[in-house]
């Protein structure tokens, strides 16, 4: 019953997607439109996938309930044990390339790094260290 209920949630969710207009709010009010479009192409994609993803596996959950598939419960947990391994290390990476990626240009600063930002009362130059 809850596989059911979850494929009928990410089938609605993806028809809507595909549906009707869905506009997102921008994660950083600064962000570039490049940015702004990569941010939303990484929701869909992870939308669709995963609702890829979790079809094969109840899918594979109900042969096996149906007694079609038999294996040990163990290599199922081993098995899923792996997977989120790999599904975390694989989002780290994402994340890590995005970030290198990311057009930083649409920031502001008020100072430059190294450029004089006041001066004592002696009339030493303080600067800048951020």
């Amino acid at each position: 019953m809850f596989s059911v209920l979850v494929n009928g949630w990410v089938l609605f969710r993806m028809l809507y997607v595909l549906l009707m207009p869905v506009t997102f709010g921008r994660t950083d009010p600064y962000m570039s439109q490049t940015d702004v479009f990569q941010a939303r192409l990484r929701r869909f994609h992870f939308l669709f996938r995963g609702g890829g993803c979790l079809g094969a596996y109840f899918s594979f959950m109900l042969l096996y309930v149906a007694g079609f598939v038999r294996f040990d419960l163990a290599y199922l947990c081993v098995g899923v044990s792996v997977l989120c391994q790999a599904l975390f290390l694989a989002v780290a990476w994402r994340m890590s390339c995005a970030l290198e990626n990311r057009d930083f240009s649409v920031y502001r600063s008020d100072s430059a790094p190294g450029r004089p930002a006041t001066s004592a009362a002696d009339g030493d130059v303080l600067t800048d260290t951020r």
